[in-house]
């Protein structure tokens, strides 16, 4: 995994940040090159309360966990989204 310094991240807007977590996602999950439009909601939350970088991390942990576990990726956002949530709030 590459890791993203602050400064490649604290300029980014909004959508930026959405597109590049989303992007990850995509990539780690190997998806193809787009999620639910759901899932794009529900990361839109996550950056509402956490740093680009924070919610990287989560991603990358929580899906580990998650892999770890069902031997799986989740297919939707929706599945990690409480994790995610609690992961950040903290």
């Amino acid at each position: 995994m590459n890791e993203m310094s602050p400064c490649f991240t604290k300029d980014r807007s909004p959508h930026d940040q959405a597109h590049l977590v989303s992007e990850y996602i995509c990539e780690l999950i190997g998806t193809g090159p787009f999620l639910p439009y759901e899932d794009y909601d529900l990361i839109g939350e996550w950056l509402e309360i956490a740093h680009m970088d924070r919610v990287l991390l989560a991603v990358c942990e929580i899906y580990r966990q998650y892999f770890n576990k069902h031997q799986s990726y989740p297919k939707s956002i929706r599945l990690i989204h409480p994790m995610m949530m609690k992961t950040l709030k903290y």
